[in-house]
């Protein structure tokens, strides 16, 4: 599995501070032939993203901060279809694995009500 530090984005909360480190990990997946004239691109790690919906959110449990991962594979074309598994040291995930849908996108939501700092990761699975 190839990991790549995205973005670092601090924030902090009414009470103390609730920090977001975001990585985006992405395994290679094997490349398939149609007949052995097309084949399919495997998700770029180094073209794919991770963000998150604000710079700062209170660890009170109800307030999510959205995470957004685009896959896209080595040309930068978007991939839909795949499963994407985002991870946190912290906090709750809903969902924990989203498909991607147009555009590359899959999209959770982050809550916590412990203030510090959490690490994200999302996974596209074979």
């Amino acid at each position: 599995m190839m990991r790549v530090k995205n973005q670092a984005t601090p924030f902090s909360s009414k009470r103390s501070t609730l920090g977001l480190v975001a990585t985006l990990g992405l395994l290679t997946l094997a490349a398939c032939g149609g007949g052995g004239k097309q084949q399919a691109l495997a998700p770029s790690a180094a073209l794919s993203t991770l963000a998150a919906s604000a710079a700062s959110a209170p660890a009170d449990g109800s307030t999510a901060v959205l995470l957004t991962a685009i896959v896209r594979d080595t040309a930068g074309a978007s991939l839909l279809g795949l499963p994407v598994r985002f991870e946190s040291t912290g906090g709750t995930l809903q969902p924990a694995t989203v498909v991607s849908g147009a555009g590359g996108l899959a999209t959770t939501s982050l809550t916590s009500t412990v203030p510090g700092p959490v690490t994200v990761s999302a996974t596209v699975a074979p």
